[in-house]
């Protein structure tokens, strides 16, 4: 846990201005916090209790398990940990910390990470951190006025598995313009025509043969400021409405086709062609406008039956 914490911190810095002897200098915030990260654990595991050696050029980082949670089955394993992190920084430095950790909350806020574990396990795990807290006055030490500050965190994981940000969709119109969806729920389904048949050896017992098989897709999402959402607003109220700003509408295409690329894992990518089979918006007082699109495959290129001379 320390280990993810230390990349946390290093992996998201930016570099800002600091005025130091009444001059502006650029440094990358890492950099300027100068931060070592430790544990009580890694004193005593490697048979060393003395206490860590503080030095005036750093600010210091106590990284705390305080508890685990554990769903287990015979091949799942869903844990929950939560933990503190106790700093002691420099005075002058605090305000550059609190920014920092703002941001890092904001970055992976609902956005799963792929962490290694010691035994070589891919772990998806989500982070979760608190807003900075005081936990003492300014003091003077050792390492001149400094502070105690600290914030929690949570971290939740389950091995190997998929998540919301392995599915990379996005939409198009035209095959030309793609669009990311910003979906909150997405579901597919194969829908399979098939005939029953008697078996050879058993006429009292039908198998089934399938003739042909469908999808319908759900995908649903909120109506952010987005070109996509914007472009489906349009659709939607073209579809719905008689006329826009005193002009009369001209007859929609019913048929559009919609262009669907599905990426799984940042590997394979599948492009999915579509049609609408249900348009709904749904707006609330106590929450965000949402729209749900229903889809089926689209009717191009299918196989023509019955005379088609004419």
């Amino acid at each position: 846990i320390m280990q993810i914490m230390k990349n946390v911190f290093k992996e998201n810095t930016e570099v800002i201005q600091i005025q130091e002897d009444e001059e502006i200098q650029e440094i990358d915030i890492t950099s300027y916090l100068n931060m070592e990260f430790y544990t009580y654990k890694k004193d005593l595991t490697n048979n060393d209790c003395s206490p860590i050696e503080f030095k005036q050029n750093k600010n210091y980082a106590l990284v705390e398990c305080l508890s685990e949670e554990a769903t287990i089955s015979s091949d799942i394993d869903f844990v929950e940990k939560v933990g503190k992190i106790t700093f002691c920084v420099h005075e002058s430095k605090v305000s550059v910390l609190e920014y920092y950790i703002q941001k890092i909350r904001n970055v992976y806020l609902g956005v799963p990470e792929k962490v290694i574990n010691n035994w070589g396990d891919t772990l998806n795990v989500y982070l979760l951190f608190g807003v900075l807290q005081y936990d003492e006055s300014p003091e003077t030490s050792a390492l001149e006025r400094t502070i105690i500050c600290s914030i929690g965190f949570k971290l939740t994981y389950l091995t190997d598995a998929l998540t919301y940000s392995d599915y990379d969709i996005s939409i198009s119109f035209d095959n030309e313009n793609y669009y990311k969806a910003p979906f909150n729920d997405i579901s597919m389904q194969i829908i399979f025509a098939n005939d029953q048949i008697a078996k050879y050896a058993r006429s009292d017992i039908a198998g089934i043969r399938n003739k042909t098989c469908s999808f319908v897709m759900s995908v649903s999402f909120y109506d952010f400021l987005k070109p996509l959402t914007k472009i489906i607003n349009e659709k939607f109220m073209c579809y719905l409405a008689y006329s826009k700003n005193g002009e009369k509408l001209r007859e929609q295409d019913i048929n559009e086709t919609i262009y669907l690329k599905i990426k799984i894992n940042n590997e394979d990518e599948y492009l999915v062609l579509c049609t609408y089979d249900n348009m709904q918006k749904k707006m609330e007082n106590t929450s965000y406008s949402s729209t749900i699109l229903t889809l089926k495959g689209s009717a191009i290129d299918v196989i023509q039956t019955g005379n088609t001379e004419n």
